[in-house]
């Protein structure tokens, strides 16, 4: 994974639910993204969450609904 340029924000991330049915689990995430020299526009975000959503398919195995 190649690391972000410094200027990159970070999202904050929580667990904010946990659901257990059976052998299943299901995890509702809350994710801040910030950055402290400027306002972030929907793209940027967009683009992160793209990012995020892809490392979760390719690394973990897990399901995004």
């Amino acid at each position: 994974i190649r690391r972000p340029p410094r200027s990159t924000p970070k999202p904050s991330s929580a667990a904010s639910d946990v659901y257990k049915r059976q052998d299943k689990k299901s995890i509702a995430l809350g994710l801040i993204f910030q950055s402290k020299s400027r306002t972030l526009n929907d793209d940027e975000i967009d683009e992160y969450m793209l990012k995020i959503n892809q490392l979760i398919l390719k690394e973990m195995n897990l399901i995004i609904r």
